[in-house]
C-alpha cells in the first residue's frame, strides 16, 4: 500500500532536511504534517497528523 501524499511529502522533506546535518539538532525533535484520509471504519473523512523523528536521524527514519 502506498503513503498517503500528505505522509510521503512529509518524508521527502525530511529526507532533504536530513541530509544536511547542519539543519538539524543532534538532540531531537520531529517535523509533522497535517492532513486528511478515510476512516476504514466510518468511511467519513479524518484529520490526521503524522509525526516523525527529526533530529540527527532526519535525513533516515
Amino acid at each position: 500500500m502506498a503513503p498517503h501524499p500528505e505522509a510521503a511529502a512529509l518524508l521527502a522533506r525530511s529526507h532533504r532536511l536530513g541530509a544536511d546535518p547542519r539543519n538539524t539538532n543532534y538532540a531531537g525533535g520531529n517535523a509533522s504534517a497535517k492532513g486528511t484520509d478515510r476512516d476504514p471504519v466510518t468511511g467519513g473523512d479524518v484529520e490526521l497528523m503524522w509525526v516523525k523523528g527529526s533530529g540527527g536521524d532526519l535525513g533516515t527514519l
